[in-house]
């Protein structure tokens, strides 16, 4: 099974923890997104995961298969991407960890295990996944998409948090509200940074893969060449041992030259 790691091709950037319960925690974003190179090369087309059914995919913490934290609510496909809605079990001490640290932006990546069914290569010998079978989607520390990261959560991270605002501890409403909006800034500009950064790899990525390019289309030329020049001594080195021995030669040759020596035999003297 081919595994995936959408972060620096995919962050859960649109992972946002929608709704809140005494047991469970509902989280959306995109755990695949279309038509963009990731860390190992490939891209996903839109329609890959057409057949993929919510009800069979597992969702796991980082890709450990003995590790579920919830279950997948729903899977929406657009221009974008593949859009996922997950429940995390908030009973759980993993699912507890993953909300606790999806919330503190230490974890922000969404990631796919699947099978791939279909693919072909572009000019560019990145490899085009047009027909996939997904398995699992993650939550992940370094996906390999960077376009699926959390991007921000909202207020509600417990309830336990919304009784604290609720009572005053924290402070006001409206203080509660700056210190959130500072962390969504904060957010969106260490997002800027790796968008930056993803950005220059990418670059620097694809110039490696011309530049080999261009270098195996020199050794091919050269080999050819090599090849050449071989066929061309070969035959001047023939030439030349021809040249300095004509008394050796083939059947044709010693027929020639028999007929040459017979007509300077019968020229009448003067």
């Amino acid at each position: 099974m081919y595994i995936e790691n959408l972060q620096q091709n995919q962050a859960i950037q649109n992972l946002i923890i929608k709704s809140v319960t005494d047991n469970n925690v509902v989280i959306s974003g995109y755990a695949s997104v279309y038509n963009i190179s990731d860390q190992h090369n490939d891209l996903i087309a839109k329609g890959a995961f057409a057949s993929a059914n919510h009800l069979c995919i597992k969702f796991l913490w980082q890709h450990d298969w003995q590790q579920p934290i919830g279950v997948i609510k729903s899977l929406t496909e657009d221009d974008y991407g593949l859009k996922v809605e997950a429940i995390i079990n908030n009973k759980i001490d993993k699912g507890k960890e993953a909300i606790e640290l999806v919330r503190q932006g230490a974890v922000d990546g969404l990631s796919i295990g699947f099978n791939i069914k279909l693919a072909n290569y572009n000019n560019l010998n990145q490899r085009i996944i047009t027909e996939a079978e997904l398995i699992e989607v993650s939550i992940v520390t370094f996906p390999a998409n960077y376009h699926a990261k959390i991007s921000h959560i909202t207020k509600q991270r417990y309830l336990n948090d919304l009784n604290i605002v609720n009572s005053g501890e924290l402070g006001s409403r409206s203080d509660f509200s700056s210190i959130y909006n500072l962390g969504n800034k904060q957010r969106a500009s260490n997002q800027q940074i790796c968008d930056s950064f993803s950005l220059k790899q990418k670059n620097v990525k694809h110039s490696i893969l011309m530049e080999n390019k261009m270098h195996t289309e020199l050794i091919t030329k050269q080999n050819n060449n090599e090849v050449k020049i071989s066929e061309l001594q070969e035959k001047v080195y023939n030439l030349e041992n021809f040249l300095s021995r004509p008394e050796i030669g083939g059947m044709q040759d010693i027929e020639h030259k028999t007929a040459f020596n017979n007509s300077i035999t019968h020229i009448p003297l003067e």
